[in-house]
């Protein structure tokens, strides 16, 4: 129509005379610069064909109206523009749109911000009634069963041997060696392929000929050729199925017995009639799997499954390559590669992480309880630039090395982390010796160079002349000579990190493409081209052809409130523009005013660190709250350009200074991925109880920002951060009215710091595991107060110990309570990282003997709530259109569990990946507190988090535990000197 012609032509003309008005702005000396939105003036608006139409030179009035000119000049800044951004186009904000995803910056903008509706619609699954699981049932032959054969390890001395790998080797020489050496090739074959070595026992399909318990014991290594180790084998062992996974036999007649239909009894082959079957045993004499003579011993649950899983990594072995607990397939790796199409230097890895279990039966039909495979993609990482690619950026590694870059080298590599790449197994490095190459290089008692070693493993290196060679510390620290070729390292850059999300996350549909993928893996013919049947199959275990679904439903958004006012629904996912217009209306005299103390980075200049000072001070008081933030640094302190100017500066400072009311901003730069100076610096501000937030300007560069809006989000965010570090809640979440108030939340965390490279003792150290303790306190529903009441408290404890935290709950909730003078009616403690059945009465021991120490012996106890968050779990939820289960999803009931005992919660479902759960398992529950809805009360606690306008994982305590915790376990005391209770009321571990 003609009035669709006129918008197109005067949208081309309007763009043309703006573009030629931008163009203008380096000649002229003052510029009337149009807003931008004059599309709401003609695009989309019926014109009437008798209309005049405007011309570019005399716009229409409807056009004059939008118009709202702002005068740039040269040499001055444009208004509301801070000089960072001094004669830049102004942005227009975001479009938003109702239920739309906006397109302006995440916290509003400074220049406008998203607009109308803004944020990510979610879409609508109320009626949600099932979703899809990634677990695959399993059928147990009706005559299933295996054996157990235990056996004794000594060495010379007669002690035990401890050490797993000599054990294997012993197995080896005993059994296949020795024992059944003169056993025909192919009938080994299939014992061999059916026994799976597990420490000091084994486990076998068939029986093994020569080791019936009449002939037992029965000494099969004399340690003549093994320098005195020896192996005994004492005892075998015949099990079925456990008494719960045994299923009901058919109606047999007299004299009728049951025989197995898909399976050999003599080989492992697998059929899929009775005809196949038959045909097989007529044409080799084989037999087929009958009952046992004599009845056997059900087996324990535990050992059943150690035996099935141990069986199942034998059988992803024949088709896919080992990486820790995973298995890969390495034809399906994916090149990592930016948004330009730019090489990243690592390729990404599909994992297929696979488990039996056991869930009991929900129906009356059949055994008591199922068996299960839970089937699960993860990624692996690999680089693809070896260590001796970043050898080359130092010296040519053909070349001799100078005695100072063979300094540099060993300082960048001794004590970091390495892969092996062949076998993809990880080393410390201890040492490079750049005395000697692969090729010049013997290895130790084998009379051959490494060149030739690794030639025989059909490995052929490309620089065999090419130094350094790299040590590792191997099994019982022995040193390892590794080329560096075949080494790349295990950290990633920072901007590879950054973009990890995006590159090794898999979406639904993967996920599902995998987990149909392992179950053709495991069924018959799908065991791999040498093979001639599926080995699950073969051990009496049959997968199903369908995935396990389960009842489930999405809960509801919980109410939010920001400054007495409701956030809306639809912006449940990203509520950040609407934390951004809260007022607290607090006048600036009866805020507590806060000394702005700011540290940067020498490489950062002077006057765009006040210029970003500047707008977080505006930011963060906009807000109009209790607490209010310095307009200019109380003090300015250049941190130097090294970690150690930046740590010597901190601590110059306040070796002199005792100012109250004094916050830290750091505005840092390290050289490196990781910042050196972080836990120094916040272990020496812990000490003095002061409240900090670190501000990274090489993740993101505030001071020549490549995308304002992005910076604007950021700083926004660090606003954010220091109002609630200091204290203020920006929001809530409305709890239950059925549970009593005040109310203690309590959230438990261990973090267990990785092992370091001692170089004193040549060996990884495992550093102290520090556990933390976070006390919310809410006295009401609707609270009228903006002040947070928080305590925490951290306890080190030996490295890898997870438990006895009696002592630690008895102490810190006694402290918490006293110091906010309130006797509870309840509390609900969420306890993240704890394994199901292990030491739960201590913890709720100590749970009660802290909040009795306060509340007194004449004093009713206080009713207690206690649950387990297990994240660590391999469980996926999928709608049946196989998209992603959504953000609130609950299931319960998937082990066959009163839904009120345990339920699974997804917190978040990033478009990118797909959503993982929590299982969450209430433990115990005080009478006065079952009609108070456990689950509601979690998914609204996992919108509270101070760090995250979202939804997060686990309820707000239990992330806080987990991120104070980490905080102290980097420090080199690993917390000792937080003084916790200057921090109380305050969230200083943001």
């Amino acid at each position: 129509s003609y009035g669709t012609r006129f918008c197109v032509a005067v949208g081309i003309k309007e763009r043309e005379r703006r573009r030629k008005l931008k163009k203008s702005l380096l000649s002229s000396r003052e510029v009337v610069w149009p807003r931008l939105g004059v599309g709401k003036s003609h695009f989309g608006k019926r014109h009437d064909n008798n209309q005049k139409e405007p011309s570019v030179a005399q716009p229409s009035n409807s056009l004059r109206k939008e118009e709202n000119p702002i005068v740039v000049a040269k040499g001055t800044r444009t208004k509301n523009m801070s000089g960072r951004r001094a004669g830049r186009q102004p942005h227009r904000g975001g479009r938003g749109g109702q239920g739309g995803r906006g397109r302006g910056n995440r916290d509003g903008g400074r220049f406008g911000g998203r607009g109308g509706g803004g944020g990510r619609s979610r879409p609508d699954h109320s009626g949600l009634k099932s979703v899809v699981t990634n677990i695959v049932p399993a059928q147990i032959g009706a005559n299933f069963s295996f054996y157990l054969y235990t056996g004794d390890c000594k060495d010379k001395n007669d002690k035990s041997i401890e050490g797993r790998g000599r054990r294997a080797d012993l197995f080896r020489k005993g059994v296949w060696d020795n024992l059944l050496k003169d056993m025909p090739a192919a009938q080994k074959d299939v014992i061999q392929r059916a026994a799976f070595f597990a420490g000091s026992f084994f486990f076998s399909g068939r029986p093994i000929p020569g080791l019936e318990q009449e002939n037992l014991p029965q000494l099969v290594v004399d340690g003549s050729e093994t320098a005195g180790d020896t192996l005994t084998l004492v005892r075998v062992q015949k099990f079925a199925a456990p008494d719960c996974l045994q299923p009901p036999l058919p109606p047999t007649q007299q004299g009728e017995i049951v025989v197995e239909t898909n399976r050999c009894s003599t080989c492992l082959a697998t059929f899929q009639n009775e005809q196949a079957l038959m045909q097989h045993c007529k044409q080799t004499g084989h037999e087929l799997v009958y009952p046992a003579k004599n009845s056997l011993e059900p087996a324990k649950t535990d050992v059943f499954l150690a035996y099935l899983n141990t069986a199942l990594q034998r059988a992803l072995g024949e088709r896919c390559k080992k990486w820790g607990n995973e298995y890969i397939d390495e034809d399906r790796a994916i090149q990592g590669k930016d948004r330009n199409g730019r090489d990243l230097g690592i390729k990404v890895f599909e994992a297929y992480s696979c488990k039996f279990g056991v869930m009991r039966n929900t129906t009356t039909a059949g055994p008591k309880a199922k068996l299960i495979l839970t089937v699960d993609l993860r990624a692996k990482v690999m680089r693809t630039v070896t260590v001796l690619d970043m050898l080359n950026r130092i010296q040519e590694t053909d070349q001799q090395w100078s005695s100072a870059n063979q300094n540099r080298a060993r300082r960048q590599w001794i004590g970091e982390r390495v892969m092996y790449t062949r076998e993809r197994k990880g080393y410390t490095v201890v040492g490079l010796d750049f005395d000697n190459s692969p090729r010049s290089l013997p290895v130790p008692q084998q009379n051959v160079s490494h060149e030739e070693y690794f030639k025989k493993k059909g490995i052929m290196l490309e620089y065999p002349d090419h130094v350094p060679m790299v040590v590792v510390l191997g099994r019982q620290d022995r040193e390892i000579y590794l080329p560096a070729e075949l080494v790349t390292g295990t950290e990633l850059e920072t901007n590879i990190k950054e973009q990890l999300p995006m590159i090794a996350s898999f979406k639904p549909e993967v996920r599902s493409t995998a987990i149909d993928q392992v179950r053709k893996f495991l069924m018959p013919g799908g065991q791999g081209k040498k093979k001639t049947g599926a080995l699950l199959p073969a051990l009496g275990v049959q997968l199903e052809n369908s995935r396990m679904t389960v009842a489930a439903k999405v809960m509801s958004v919980p109410s939010l409130i920001t400054a007495g006012v409701a956030i809306p629904e639809r912006f449940s996912e990203n509520w950040a523009p609407q934390i951004g217009k809260s007022k607290f209306s607090i006048h600036p005299n009866q805020a507590n005013q806060l000394k702005g103390i700011l540290f940067y980075n020498g490489m950062i200049s002077k006057n765009s660190a006040i210029e970003v000072y500047s707008l977080i001070s505006k930011y963060v008081n906009s807000y109009q709250s209790s607490y209010r933030l310095s307009e200019k640094p109380f003090a300015l302190l250049d941190a130097g350009k090294t970690d150690r100017e930046h740590i010597a500066q901190v601590q110059r400072y306040f070796a002199t200074s005792q100012d109250a009311n004094v916050f830290v901003l750091d505005f840092v730069k390290p050289k490196n991925a990781a910042d050196g100076a972080y836990p120094v610096v916040k272990q020496m501000l812990g000490k003095g109880g002061y409240v900090s937030q670190f501000v990274s300007f090489k993740t993101y560069p505030h001071d020549k920002p490549r995308d304002e809006r992005k910076s604007d989000m950021i700083l926004r965010g660090v606003a954010r951060q220091i109002l609630q570090k200091s204290g203020v809640m920006l929001w809530w979440a409305k709890i239950p009215r059925s549970l009593p108030l005040p109310v203690a939340f309590v959230g438990v965390d261990v973090y267990h710091c990785p092992p370091s490279y001692d170089q004193e003792k040549r060996k990884r150290v495992r550093k102290p595991s520090v556990a933390a303790i976070v006390v919310h306190l809410v006295r009401d529903a609707n609270p009228d107060s903006r002040r947070i009441e928080i305590f925490s408290q951290t306890f080190k404890q030996e490295g890898g110990q997870e438990f006895e935290l009696e002592a630690a709950y008895r102490e810190t909730l006694s402290t918490a309570l006293k110091t906010f003078n309130c006797r509870p009616a309840s509390c609900v403690c969420w306890r993240d990282g704890i394994v199901d059945g292990v030491r739960y009465n201590d913890e709720i021991r100590g749970l009660r003997a802290g909040l009795a120490a306060t509340v007194g012996q004449a004093q009713s106890p206080v009713e207690i709530a206690y649950i387990t968050c297990q994240k660590r779990i391999d469980n996926k939820f999928f709608l049946q259109n196989g998209g992603s289960a959504p953000p609130g999803t609950q299931v319960a009931a998937i082990q066959g569990i009163d839904p009120g005992q345990m339920f699974y919660l997804n917190g978040r479902a990033p478009p990118y990946s797909t959503s993982k759960p929590v299982r969450f398992n209430v433990i115990k529950r005080d009478k006065s507190l079952m009609k108070v809805p456990v689950s509601e009360l979690t998914w609204g606690q996992m919108h509270v988090y101070p760090n995250w306008t979202g939804s997060i994982k686990v309820p707000n305590v239990c992330q806080m535990a987990h991120k104070l915790a980490e905080l102290a376990g980097n420090m080199s005391d690993s917390g000792d000197s937080i003084e916790h209770r200057r921090y109380a009321n305050k969230v200083h571990f943001l």
